[in-house]
């Protein structure tokens, strides 16, 4: 939840977001997610492209017609044919040992844990960088994955209708342990 700015404006003696307290079990993630392809699941000129909202509806509708098909998740499509993310997760993908996602232009989330792996990349030797991104980009790919707070560094196995990846991939696993890393010491740093 969002304290400060616009209406929030006053909440000075607030942090910049409240702690968010789950009260049941996490979903249990499969080990390969399988995602269909949502064309035009994204409008990246709209104003509120990228951002986390509290009317998740289109989302919503679309990660339920995924699961009514046998999907785990929609990968979505912006208006221009473009990769953007999943219903709530972020997208990337490994090619020549490089790591390759959606820039924010395409009206993807600027996850939090997007942002880690930007930061914890580099530091485990991986050329990380943005770039628009199409269906033939995946027919190239030697490996893809997701990444949430809720699913951290998750392979993706297969995105319909035909591709196909060994998962996880090596990319993918040492950027599971790297994450894994660093949120070890991440909380070891705090009271």
């Amino acid at each position: 939840m969002k304290n400060q700015g616009g209406m929030w404006a006053q909440a000075d003696n607030l942090p910049p977001t409240d702690l968010l307290i789950f009260t049941r079990e996490l979903k249990a993630w499969p080990a390969a997610h399988r995602l269909m392809i949502q064309p035009g699941g994204i409008f990246s000129g709209g104003s509120f492209a990228g951002a986390k909202m509290l009317s998740w509806v289109p989302h919503a509708a679309v990660l339920e017609r995924a699961h009514e098909a046998g999907f785990d998740d929609a990968l979505l499509l912006n208006e221009k044919g473009h990769l953007a993310e999943c219903t709530s997760a972020n997208v990337f993908l490994a090619r020549g040992g490089e790591i390759l996602t959606p820039p924010l232009s395409s009206g993807c989330l600027a996850g939090i844990t997007r942002e880690v792996i930007f930061e914890i990349a580099p530091q485990a030797g991986l050329k990380i960088r943005e770039v628009d991104l199409t269906s033939d980009d995946l027919s190239r790919a030697e490996e893809v994955f997701i990444s949430s707070t809720t699913r951290e560094v998750a392979g993706v196995g297969f995105i319909s209708p035909e591709w196909n990846y060994q998962c996880p991939g090596q990319l993918t696993t040492v950027l599971e342990e790297a994450f894994r890393t660093y949120v070890e010491e991440y909380l070891k740093g705090k009271p």
